[in-house]
C-alpha cells in the first residue's frame, strides 16, 4: 500500500481489523490556515482518542489537499479497498465534515457501515453509530456541504474577477512560455521552448500533418512539453520523467490550436457543471474571454492564421514525395467546391498526367457534380501564364495599375464603411429601444408598485435586465 497516505501506528504485521483514524484537508481549508484543522492536528486527536478507548489497531489514512465533496481520493479508496475485504472494523474521524461534504453520499455510507457492523466516530460532533442517538446527523451534513457549496462560490468569484481582469487563470504557463518569477501573472518567453513552437507552426505551413511533426521531435529526442514544463517548474515526478521523448499528434494539434502564441491571454476554456465534480467541459469559443497583446507573442497572427488554414486542408504525401502546395486552393468552376489532388500510382515526372486534381463531389456516389479534372501541369502552366500577363501589364502601365489598385481599396473601404455604419445605425436602435423599456419598467415599479404586461416586452426583446 501507498504508504504516504496508509500509516500504521503499532505492529505493521497486522493483516485485518483495523481501526481507521482518517485525516482529511483540502486546498480550501488550507486558505485559512487554520491549526485545529490541520492534518499534525488531526492525528495527534485521533492518536490520543485511539489510546485512551481501547483501539489497538490503529492506522491513519491520510488525504492532504482533497475536497469533501469528492470521494474519489486515494487514502479513502484504500480504506473502500479494505471494508471489502471484511478487513475494517472502525473509522475514527476528528469532525463529520472531515469525512466528506456531500450529505447524500455521507448518509449512504453511514448506511453501509451499519450494514457491515462497522463503527464510525466523529470525535468532535459527538458522533457514534453504534449509540444511535444523533437526530442531528443529517442536518450537520448538509449544513457541511452548505459550507463547501459557499466555499465554492466564493472562489469561482474571486477567479471569475481575476479572468475578466486580464490575468491568466491557469496555474502553469503553457509550453513556450515561463511566469515571471516578478510577477506570477505574467508570462515570460522560453527561450528553450519558444524555438521548438515555431518550428512546428512553420512545419504545419510546410504542409506536414501533426503525426509527421510530432514523429520527427521524437525521432530528434525533443523533450515533450509536460516534461519540459515539470523540470521549468521544479515539480519533477515519476510520473513526468516516463517516455520524456513522447510527443503525440494530439499534442501538436493543441499547440497549433492556441491563440496564446500570438501573445493573448484566453480564459474561461473550460467550466463545471457542479462543485461536486472535478470534470470540466469545454466552452465553445464564443464565450472566452481574449485579451490580447498581453505578453510577448512567438506567432505573428499571420503566420497562426496561416497554420489554422493549412491544418483545415489534408496535405497526404505519395510515393514518398511532398504534398502539392496548391491544394486546397483550387475550386471547381462548376459547383465551387474544393479539387482534391489526386497521383495515380503510376506518377513519375515522365507521366505528369497522373497527377492531378479532380471535383471532390463528382467522387461521391451518386456524383453530384460533372466529371472533369486538371492536370497540375496544365495548372501550373495557367498561374505562370497569368503572373506573366500582370507583370508585363505592371511593366507597361504602371500608373494606370496602380490606379486601379487604389480605385479598388477604395471601393472595399466604401463598402466596409457602410457596412459598419448600417451596424451602428442597428446598434443605436436597439439601445433607445432598451432605454425606453428600462424606463417603462422603473415607473411601473415607482408608480404602480408591480410589473404592466407591457413591461413584459422585454423578455420577448431579448433583454437581459434584470429587475
Amino acid at each position: 500500500m501507498n504508504n504516504s497516505v496508509w500509516q500504521p501506528l503499532c505492529d505493521k504485521s497486522i493483516t485485518s481489523d483495523y481501526d481507521i483514524l482518517y485525516c482529511r484537508l483540502s486546498r480550501d481549508d488550507g486558505l485559512d490556515e487554520r491549526e485545529s484543522d490541520s492534518i499534525s492536528h488531526q492525528k495527534e486527536i485521533l492518536a490520543d482518542f485511539a489510546a485512551k478507548n481501547g483501539f489497538d489497531r490503529p492506522v491513519c489514512v491520510v488525504d492532504d489537499g482533497f475536497t469533501g465533496t469528492n470521494f474519489q481520493r486515494p487514502g479513502w479508496q484504500l480504506v473502500l479497498q479494505e471494508i471489502e475485504n471484511g478487513n475494517v472494523r472502525s473509522i475514527i474521524c476528528k469532525n463529520k465534515d472531515r469525512f466528506g461534504r456531500d450529505y447524500l453520499r455521507v448518509g449512504l455510507y453511514m448506511e453501509m457501515f451499519r450494514e457491515r457492523g462497522i463503527r464510525f466516530i466523529a470525535i468532535g460532533d459527538g458522533v457514534d453509530n453504534i449509540r444511535d442517538d444523533d437526530d442531528f446527523a443529517p442536518f450537520r451534513d448538509i449544513i457541511a456541504e452548505f459550507y463547501a457549496r459557499d466555499t465554492s462560490k466564493k472562489i469561482k468569484a474571486v477567479l471569475h474577477n481575476k479572468g475578466r481582469s486580464g490575468k491568466p487563470l491557469t496555474n502553469q504557463a503553457i509550453y513556450g512560455y515561463r511566469k515571471d518569477p516578478n510577477d506570477r501573472n505574467k508570462w515570460l518567453v522560453d527561450e528553450i521552448a519558444a524555438p521548438i513552437v515555431k518550428r512546428i507552426f512553420q512545419m504545419t505551413v510546410d504542409g506536414k500533418g501533426p503525426f509527421q511533426i510530432a514523429k520527427t521531435l521524437r525521432n530528434e529526442q525533443i523533450i515533450r512539453p509536460s516534461c519540459h514544463i515539470a523540470r521549468l517548474n521544479d515539480c519533477v515526478t515519476a510520473k513526468t520523467e516516463q517516455n520524456i521523448y513522447g510527443w503525440t499528434d494530439a499534442t501538436i494539434t493543441q499547440i497549433i490550436r492556441k491563440p496564446e502564441y500570438m501573445g493573448h491571454v484566453v480564459n474561461f476554456r473550460t467550466y463545471k457543471t457542479s462543485f461536486k465534480t472535478k470534470k470540466h467541459k469545454h466552452n465553445p469559443p464564443e464565450k472566452w474571454e481574449i485579451f490580447e497583446n498581453a505578453h510577448e507573442a512567438i506567432i505573428s497572427p499571420a503566420e497562426w492564421e496561416t497554420a489554422q488554414k493549412c491544418r483545415k486542408v489534408k496535405r497526404r504525401s505519395a510515393s514518398g514525395r511532398e504534398p502539392n502546395p496548391l491544394t486546397g486552393l483550387v475550386y471547381c468552376g462548376t459547383c465551387g467546391s474544393r479539387m482534391y489532388n489526386h497521383r495515380g500510382t503510376q506518377y513519375s515526372e515522365t507521366r505528369p498526367s497522373q497527377d492531378s486534381y479532380c471535383c471532390t463531389k463528382y467522387s461521391k456516389y451518386p456524383p453530384e457534380c460533372t466529371r472533369h479534372n486538371i492536370s497540375v501541369k496544365a495548372l501550373r502552366e495557367l498561374i505562370l501564364t497569368a503572373i506573366q500577363n500582370v507583370s508585363g501589364y505592371v511593366r507597361e502601365h504602371e500608373a494606370e495599375f496602380i490606379e486601379k489598385i487604389r480605385a479598388d481599396a477604395e471601393i472595399r473601404q466604401d463598402e466596409q464603411a457602410k457596412s459598419r455604419k448600417k451596424q451602428l445605425a442597428a446598434d443605436k436602435r436597439r439601445v433607445a429601444e432598451l432605454d425606453k423599456l428600462i424606463q417603462q419598467i422603473y415607473e411601473d415599479i415607482c408608480c404602480k408598485g408591480r410589473l404592466s404586461k407591457s413591461s413584459n416586452t422585454v423578455k420577448a426583446a431579448g433583454s437581459s435586465v434584470a429587475v
